[in-house]
């Protein structure tokens, strides 16, 4: 059997190059989220991607990153204030053989360096300081801290940060695509047709389960197939038992 030959003049190597590093990308997303206990069917609202260098091609591909992330909205910056501060501590193996009478003074000014300060020191790859010392980057230790609720990995030189504050609305959707999920999974186990619609009543106390199904009902209706959703306030003898957000409710389904 003759395989074919690949036409070399139509592999596009740029590309193949950029869709592997968005793999890499998409790949430390869920490590991220997986050693953060996060879900991947919990949405989560914002990725932001930094770097030092021109990576401004990567927006091409924010749907994919997004859509293969359960991520609401994604940015590229090379300004890392906004979601990070800065640690930096004097360099003592290097700077203390250098400058044995300054040490104390310069190792103070080092650890209270304004952000300006330290923008322009990895820059420029020096500063002055006001005891009048120049200092190289190597001199300094320089260690990014994440502000609150922010999430961190790298690859290479691009920095993964993803905004871990998880909202209610946000709560409130994760529930509801688990309760798309289950009753999917409901049907199947009843032979129903997956693409008749249906009537759903469902019984439940938990107060956060009936306001996620109520904020995103048409989101429910719209994937199930769902002609009517309604929430009683009574558990009938015909419904059935399922579990959801570690919570029990009690659906009837009805195919129509």
């Amino acid at each position: 059997m003759k395989y074919p030959e690949a036409n070399k003049e139509l592999i596009d190597v740029k590309l193949e190059n950029e869709m592997r590093l968005v793999q890499k990308l998409v790949s430390l997303i869920h490590s991220i989220r997986k050693n953060n206990n996060i879900k991947i069917r919990q949405p989560l609202s914002k990725i932001t991607l930094l770097s030092d260098t021109d990576i401004t091609f990567i927006n091409k591909f924010k749907d994919i990153i997004l859509s293969e992330t359960n991520i609401k909205d994604f940015q590229i910056l090379n300004d890392y204030s906004s979601l990070f501060t800065y640690d930096v501590k004097p360099n003592l193996k290097i700077l203390g053989a250098k400058y044995k009478d300054l040490i104390g003074e310069i190792s103070s000014e080092i650890k209270n360096l304004s952000i300006n300060k330290i923008n322009e020191l990895k820059k420029n790859g020096y500063i002055t300081l006001d005891c009048n010392v120049k200092i190289g980057i190597d001199e300094c230790i320089l260690e990014l801290k994440p502000k609150s609720n922010i999430l961190v990995g790298e690859y290479n030189n691009i920095t993964v940060a993803i905004d871990g504050n998880i909202t209610e609305e946000l709560k409130e959707e994760c529930i509801a695509r688990d309760f798309i999920t289950l009753i999917q999974n409901y049907r199947k186990a009843k032979s129903f047709n997956i693409k008749d619609k249906m009537e759903i009543k469902l019984f439940t106390d938990d107060k956060l389960i009936i306001n996620a199904i109520n904020n995103n009902l048409k989101l429910i209706c719209n994937t199930l197939l769902c002609t009517k959703l309604e929430i009683t306030d009574y558990n009938n003898n015909s419904f059935e038992n399922l579990t959801l957000n570690n919570s029990e409710i009690y659906i009837q389904a009805i195919q129509i």
